[in-house]
Parts: structure tokens; sequence; C-alpha cells
């Protein structure tokens, strides 16, 4: 009666998603080098889907600036002086992370400027 679930679209969506993400963006992603068109497996983009996840589901109601914040102590996202400091693009990428975890909404890109 058990019945294994199978993501497999999810994971071709989410490829896609990330195909879309402004040139901009590669600057956060280190191994983007490597990135393949179609790929989600890169280490770097692996590591924030997962680490806004895990943070999201162990703090209460975190605000992207504490997301932002998180992924900078977990040197995922190069650390900054001033750990209020985040770019557009940090704030965008998170933005974009949490729609596609909650599948609530779908970000935007380039519609209007970063700032």
């Amino acid at each position: 009666m058990t019945s294994l679930l199978d993501f497999r679209w999810y994971l071709k969506w989410l490829a896609y998603q990330v195909r879309n993400l402004p040139d901009s963006f590669m600057e956060l992603i280190k191994d983007h080098d490597n990135l393949a068109p179609t790929d989600f497996g890169t280490d770097t983009l692996y590591r924030i889907f997962i680490s806004v996840n895990r943070f999201v589901r162990e703090l209460p109601n975190p605000s992207i600036d504490e997301i932002i914040q998180h992924l900078q102590e977990e040197l995922i996202f190069d650390p900054v002086d001033d750990v209020a400091t985040s770019t557009p693009a940090q704030r965008l990428l998170v933005f974009a992370v949490l729609g596609w975890q909650t599948m609530l909404y779908l970000p935007s890109f380039n519609t209007c400027p970063l700032s």
C-alpha cells in the first residue's frame, strides 16, 4: 500500500528555474564555472538550497536578512565586515529559493532594477 512519491518533476522544474537566474547571480554561486545549463547539483547552489530550508525550519519566522546572515556565517555567501550588509542579488536569490521551496510564488527576474 505504500507508494513512493516521484519528485523527478520537481528537480526538472527547479533546474529550469535556475537556468532563468540573471547573470548577476552567478557571482554568488562560487562554482558557477562548472554549472551546466540544466544542473542544480553544483555544490554552492545545493548548499544554499539546503541551508535556507534547514534555517527556516529551525528558526520561527526568520527574515530574509537573517537568512542571508546565516548563509554568510556558514561561508556559503562571501562574508562581509558588517553582517547586516547584503547585496540586492543575495536578497533576491534567497527570496527566489523560498518561493521555489514553498511553491507559493514564482519569482520574476529582470522586471525591475535590483536596487
